[in-house]
């Protein structure tokens, strides 16, 4: 154990020594308790640097625990968006996509304690606190010993770390299991205000971020299916042993509804905009020996060009079923994007049986009328109207007072997407009628939101208002729009007039 101490500390030790010989001839007269010195727990050095407490490194731990539950949410709903098991509220933990996601989260999780305490020392917990894992000798860990140390993590977490607390608290150096394998120690660095604030905002945007990513994903996914057993006739007998059932699966009784639940829908065209409602009833299953069934949906709409509306959806379903004679019901809703063209659309619903490992598919088509018939490859405005309210008639030649409010509405159209998603600013400016800039806003719309649909029809809306200050002069003046796409680097610009009065 090394002690450094300068050269105040020592001048104090040697001064004492000469008081304490006066008073005392030698180490016989002290008390036993004056004789034996040990260091604080908070004094304790290793190679120079000073052992870590184990509250700052509790913190570190809860600090890098809200990390890995934000990679928790984010896995979870993008493997229920692709496997099936998404909720109203998020995703569900039942299944093998739960299987999957614990499992990545868990792979995740190790590989972010494994690598950054191996290459640099610090995981963002440990970064923000102001701690670092190196070797007992005072060199660097590298990705052997933190291997080894967070190998071990299994076994010091057990009971929420009361394993490896204990360890630590009855080791010397505060070492944990893994610590003591791995020859590892935990020490204190310093870390400067601004590199800490950095560490805080880069935690703040990972778990930020991960739960925004994991919203707009949720938020993208229609509520399309659910499935949930037809309840038995009320004079049907209690099942009191497993019902097997074996037979080919099959879709029948598919209908276009009103509304969910509601009376068959009419043979009529649908529109841009609309709600498509749907339900049907699968039959033929087969059920384990336990009386469950055990389905496999996929449900796609696809467009006349046969480009899926949403990513396909998949649920999957594990009931017992309390007669064999009764039909399973579903349910597949979407929303008819307004850029959608005219024609024949399609849904498919796929039911894959996994106790028989069967599989049907059903195919149902519909016809939508009115849709989108424009098409362009360069940015541009479309439509754009004055209006007096929101939501309001539009006006050729609009004329307010001064403190009145003017209202615009429009649609943009060929812009370029990356990955599912454009990256369009478009800034407003309002000139009066002696060429001065009354009102400026550079980035008033900004459209960076995941689209999985984007035909070659595709287009957005906008609308904006704006009201003039008290003081702004009367005349002609210019409403001014300023489109940039910054995905294929190009810029539109855009005016209209309106009198002041």
């Amino acid at each position: 154990m090394n002690f450094n101490l300068d050269r105040s500390q020592r001048t104090f030790q040697k001064e004492g020594a000469m008081e304490m010989k006066e008073g005392i001839k030698n180490d016989q007269d002290l008390p036993e308790k004056l004789t034996q010195t040990s260091p604080q727990p908070e004094e304790i050095m290793i190679a120079g640097k000073r052992i870590s407490r184990l509250g700052d490194r509790l913190i570190a731990v809860i600090l890098d625990t809200f990390l890995m539950g934000a990679a928790f949410v984010v896995i979870g709903m993008s493997v229920a968006s692709k496997l099936g098991g998404v909720t109203e509220r998020g995703f569900s933990m039942e299944g093998k996509p739960a299987i999957i996601t614990l499992g990545l989260t868990i792979i995740f999780g190790f590989l972010y304690y494994w690598v950054l305490e191996g290459l640099l020392g610090v995981t963002l917990g440990k970064a923000i606190i102001g701690i670092k894992v190196i070797k007992k000798d005072g060199t660097k860990s590298d990705l052997r010993s933190s291997l080894i140390r967070n190998l071990m993590r299994i076994i010091d977490i057990i009971g929420v770390y009361l394993v490896g607390f204990f360890i630590a608290l009855l080791s010397k150096f505060r070492q944990r299991l893994g610590d003591h394998l791995a020859n590892t120690v935990v020490v204190e660095v310093r870390v400067g205000k601004s590199l800490r604030a950095l560490f805080i905002i880069l935690w703040v945007f990972s778990i930020g971020g991960g739960v925004w990513f994991s919203y707009t994903l949720h938020r993208g996914i229609p509520k399309t299916l659910y499935t949930k057993p037809t309840a038995p006739a009320p004079s049907a007998p209690e099942v009191t042993t497993p019902t097997i059932v074996s037979g080919d699966v099959k879709i029948i009784n598919f209908r276009f509804t009103e509304s969910k639940d509601g009376p068959v829908r009419p043979e009529s065209p649908y529109k841009p905009g609309d709600k498509v409602y749907t339900d049907y009833n699968v039959i033929g299953f087969t059920t384990d020996q336990e009386g469950k069934l055990h389905l496999l949906y996929t449900l796609t709409a696809f467009d006349p060009a046969g480009i899926p509306l949403y990513p396909p959806y998949k649920h999957e379903l594990h009931k017992a079923v309390p007669r064999p004679d009764e039909p399973v019901s579903g349910y597949f809703n979407f929303d008819l994007h307004p850029c959608v063209p005219s024609g024949k659309f399609n849904i498919q619903i796929k039911v894959h049986d996994s106790v028989k490992n069967t599989d049907s598919e059903f195919i149902r088509s519909f016809s939508v009328e009115g849709g989108a018939t424009e098409t362009t490859s360069r940015l541009e405005f479309r439509n754009f109207q004055f209006s007096l309210s929101e939501g309001g008639p539009p006006v050729t030649n609009p004329v307010i007072r001064v403190g009145e409010r003017i209202y615009s509405q429009c649609i943009i159209a060929g812009m370029q997407f990356r990955e599912d998603r454009p990256d369009v600013v478009i800034g407003l400016k309002i000139i009066g009628p002696k060429g001065e800039t009354i009102i400026e806003n550079p980035e008033l719309i900004k459209i960076s939101d995941s689209y999985f649909y984007h035909p070659v029809t595709f287009f957005e809306r906008i609308s904006a208002h704006a009201s003039l200050p008290s003081n702004a002069p009367r005349g002609r003046y210019t409403w001014k729009y300023a489109m940039t796409d910054r995905v294929a680097n190009t810029k539109v610009d855009y005016e209209a007039n309106f009198e002041v009065k």
